[in-house]
């Protein structure tokens, strides 16, 4: 683990708030229409967690452990159940066709 992965997770939220009014449709119309069995690529510390539907099953590969902290502290407080896997999204460990959907906002 790198200081530089702790310092990226420690001021993501900061960033994130700064230009949410501004990705929030986006986050709508990307998280907030996903269905089934989800997978999202780069959850980071779960920005999308909120705009995700109620009946999803939602699995996030985030390679940054200091970012996962963040997200399931996140996803208890939404009370929302999700799996997180330490995976980057070049190597993900699931077979072909293992979701439904899979949703990535600001990672590329």
């Amino acid at each position: 683990m790198s200081a530089r992965q702790w310092l990226f997770a420690a001021s993501y939220d900061f960033l994130d708030r700064t230009v949410q009014s501004r990705v929030a449709p986006y986050r709508r119309q990307t998280a907030g229409l996903a269905t089934g069995e989800v997978l999202e690529v780069g959850g980071g510390t779960g920005a999308n967690l909120a705009y995700y539907p109620d009946d999803t099953r939602l699995t996030v590969a985030e390679p940054n452990p200091h970012m996962a902290v963040r997200l399931r502290r996140r996803a208890m407080r939404l009370e929302r159940e999700i799996d997180i896997v330490s995976a980057r999204g070049e190597q993900l460990p699931f077979d072909d066709s293992s979701f439904d959907c899979v949703v990535t906002t600001l990672v590329l």
